[in-house]
């Protein structure tokens, strides 16, 4: 062998480099091969080549210790820099379900693009562990610009989810074996690096690595310092060409740097000491293990690298991690991961660095992550009494977050341990007052609806703030998620028009209190309430002052409840403008809502209008299913998707399925006590039981929908469901005046309904789904295989398709 002259060199064989041209030709391009084959590599390689021409490029890096949810909010981060209006509509949505997925294909379906060539890099995809995540692949492959290509890289995806993506038209495939250095490579390679390798030498590098890039890498630094080849495992070639050969201090500085899930040349300044020059230099010399992206200005450990340094690290003594924990954490909160910086400075054990970080709440819950609770109350339960005397603050905003993820009770318990950490700190009386007022700003939250003993905190916390709340963000949903402030503060029968008041007295306090939050909320509670009344004037008026309340701090869950309104205004009027008006707005309004408790609204509130329409294939599948869960919604707003879920049930005729589920929708209203579920689900049963033919029971459950709803002239849920009740309901003795209201809100609904024309094509769900499948461009036979049906159904269901839009051909379908 010749002399070495080069350790640190790149070769790409002509093979490869003609392969990864063929990435141009498709919208998505996958490359699987395990760890150390180079792939990110050689994509980076590529990727740097279209930038020197011109393209735009888009990277992002799948890292295991971020959870499901935390990677979805990173990722729709990148894909919204494609920008265009439909694009926008993934910056703002929750994670995708199965029914979340089909909106997502639309989106990127409806994406033209702007005339630049992009390429969008997405790698180590098997690190999201989430189980539609090959299904957000496929649908990653369906978009329609020519000139962006999707790349994902990936260890090798198990067969039986591959046959999704691959053979596909839409999908350029590589693999190991494309990566692989073939015997003639590896000779080019040495011999870039000063090796000369004799034909024998080939043989034994060849029979040692298998072709793998990094093995032969470690193997040619191998020969660099002993003048042989080292024979063993990976682990093992890895401690001894790498973990071996560097000092103590090199080992620390990689073991802290490692905790984190990308670095900054800055970060490794940090913790080496040395000048960037020095660091930098340093770094470029271990590139084979610590990769650079020059788009985000970021290093990160290759995998193998990092799966080693992660054993390494749990060699360590518990003190000599948490000492690492304790650096890692104030690089990330130097470097504004704030999130990750308080996780590791809770491990680290030095709670007082997180004590006397300038918090928010916001650093806490960027993502409801699930340790972050626990995390929470660990620290409120044990942490030293003096350091909270000190920064009795810190604990107080702590159980804000705690509330915002649905641990209330956990308030409750702490709550006269905060009062006395307040007490027994040194601040000044007047920061004690203050945070008084923060901590009954905090208690107010845990009596929900109940509007009068809200306001009693409310006025506490003012006389001894007199300044808005510093813990509490003015951006969280005043709603919940709920597209109805009706549903949410009408707790009491016949006590209506006192809620509406108490709410009018409320709200504008509460708005000083919090920066804005909640503005315009009384004024649609009102407008709500008129519009059951059968004051549709009132009820159009009221919910376009709210929503112009609403825009002046921003408070979009209050403008969804609005529109919301406008469109059942406009069913019960016929005014088709102001439907398409109030319908475009809210799917505006749905898409700026960046609010996790939030991605549900829109589902519900055109749900609900579908509900009206008879348009019950509209209804996403979830709702349909019954999914009604933490998942989807905010305990206190699950009731309100019984009222649409019932109402389906019933519309399919599934009485005995509606009658079985009516009790956990009335538990569920009971908790805090909301009527109108409750109401809905009364008039339900009543309508199932009449047509079981058990009309004992029909005329119970309707005398206490009766009973709770006519007190208040509660009579739009009687009327909406008219068409169910109207036998049972001829067979009460109601007031005069409340059977004319209902009779003719039951007669303005369905003239308006007829009047604007809405129904349209009522596609089953079977149908719906063949539908996207022809939108992303698969033949009938592709169909038929992905359904497991025959060719002949799918035929039928198309013709079926066809008929039902009154168009000729597929081609048509594809752009309807």
């Amino acid at each position: 062998m010749g002399k070495v002259t080069k350790l640190n060199v790149e070769y790409f064989s002509d093979e490869l480099k003609d392969k990864l041209e063929g990435i141009d030709s498709f919208p998505c391009t996958l490359i699987e091969a395990a760890s150390g084959f180079g792939k990110t590599t050689a994509v980076r390689y590529f990727l740097s080549k279209k930038e020197e021409e011109g393209c735009r490029v888009l990277t992002y890096r799948f890292l295991p210790e971020n959870s499901v949810e935390s990677t979805w909010a990173e990722l729709r981060g990148v894909i919204s820099e494609l920008g265009g209006d439909h694009i926008k509509q993934i910056k703002t949505s929750g994670l995708p379900g199965s029914d979340g997925i089909v909106r997502l294909g639309r989106a990127l379906q409806n994406y033209k693009g702007d005339g630049r060539v992009t390429y969008m890099f997405f790698d180590d995809y098997q690190e999201w562990g989430y189980k539609y995540a090959i299904d957000i692949l496929d649908i990653l492959s369906t978009h329609q610009d020519p000139d962006l290509h999707v790349i994902v890289a990936s260890h090798t995806i198990p067969a039986e989810k591959r046959t999704k993506l691959v053979p596909n038209a839409r999908f350029y495939h590589l693999n190991e074996e494309d990566l692989a250095f073939k015997p003639a490579d590896i000779r080019a390679y040495y011999s870039k690096a000063g090796i000369d390798i004799d034909d024998g030498e080939l043989q034994e590098v060849v029979d040692l690595t298998g072709g793998w890039a990094i093995a032969l890498y470690l193997q040619l630094d191998t020969y660099v310092r002993s003048g042989s080849f080292q024979h063993g495992q990976m682990h093992d070639l890895m401690e001894k060409t790498v973990w071996s050969m560097i000092s103590d201090f090199d080992k620390r500085v990689l073991l802290q740097l490692s905790l984190l899930p990308s670095f900054t040349l800055s970060q490794s300044v940090s913790v080496s000491g040395h000048t960037k020059s020095l660091a930098e230099k340093n770094l470029r010399e271990k590139r084979y293990f610590i990769q650079y992206s020059p788009q985000e200005g970021r290093y990160y450990f290759q995998t193998i690298l990092k799966l080693f340094l992660s054993k390494q690290f749990e060699l360590l003594s518990e003190d000599e991690k948490k000492q690492h924990y304790r650096v890692a954490g104030r690089l990330c909160w130097d470097g504004g991961d704030h999130k990750r910086a308080i996780r590791f400075m809770y491990l680290s054990g030095h709670w007082e660095d997180i004590y006397e970080l300038p918090l928010c709440v916001k650093d806490f819950n960027t993502v409801n992550e699930e340790y972050t609770v626990p995390m929470i109350l660990d620290m409120v339960e044990h942490s030293d009494r003096e350091l909270m005397y000190k920064h009795p603050d810190v604990p107080i905003g702590m159980m804000f977050v705690t509330f915002m993820m649905g641990e209330a009770k956990e308030i409750v318990r702490f709550a006269p341990m905060l009062r006395g950490n307040i007490v027994n700190s040194d601040l000044s009386k007047k920061e004690k007052q203050e945070l008084e007022g923060e901590l009954e700003l905090l208690l107010s939250f845990l009596l929900y609806n109940r509007i009068d003993s809200i306001m009693v905190h409310h006025q506490r916390a003012w006389q001894l703030m007199k300044r808005p709340s510093r813990m509490f963000s003015p951006r969280c949903a005043f709603t919940f998620g709920s597209p109805s402030v009706l549903f949410l503060y009408y707790r009491e029968t016949g006590k209506l028009e006192e809620e509406l008041e108490q709410i009018d007295e409320c709200i504008p306090l509460y708005a000083k209190l919090v920066s804005g939050n909640g503005t315009g909320g009384n004024t649609i509670m009102r407008a709500e309430a008129e519009l059951n009344w059968g004051n549709y004037d009132k009820a159009e008026i009221g919910a376009y002052k709210a929503m112009f309340e609403a825009e002046s701090t921003r408070q979009t869950s209050v403008e969804i409840c609005g529109a919301l309104l406008l469109s059942r205004v406009a069913l019960l009027t016929g005014k088709k403008d102001i439907l398409s008006e109030a319908q475009e707005r809210l799917m505006e309004l749905a898409h700026r809502d960046d609010e996790d408790i939030s991605r549900y609204t829109y589902d519900l509130a055109d749900a609900y209008i579908a509900m009206l329409s008879e348009d019950y294939d509209r209804i996403r599948p979830w709702l349909k299913k019954g999914q009604i869960d933490a998942h989807h919604l905010s305990f206190l707003v699950q009731p309100y998707a019984y009222i649409i879920y019932g109402r389906y049930l019933l519309a399919q005729k599934k009485y005995t399925m509606l009658i079985g589920v009516s009790e956990k929708a009335i538990s569920l209203s009971s908790v805090y006590p909301n009527i109108l579920t409750t109401l809905y689900i009364r008039i339900y049963c009543a309508a199932a039981y009449e047509a079981m033919g058990n009309a004992k029971e029909a005329m119970l459950e309707l005398k206490e929908a009766i009973e709770m709803g006519l007190p208040d002239k509660m009579y739009l849920p009687f009327a909406e469901n008219y068409q169910f009740i109207k036998k049972i309901l001829a067979r009460f003795t109601i007031s005069p005046d409340a059977r004319i209201m209902i009779e003719k809100m039951a007669k303005d609904l369905s003239d308006g309904l007829d009047s604007i024309g809405i129904a349209g094509p009522r596609l089953t769900d079977r149908e719906l789904e063949v539908l996207e499948l022809i939108k992303r461009g698969l033949t009938n036979g592709e169909i038929a295989k992905e359904q497991m049906v025959s060719l002949s159904t799918v035929k039928k269901q198309v013709s079926s398709i066809l008929q039902k839009y009154g168009l000729a051909s597929r081609e048509q379908l594809k752009n309807y």
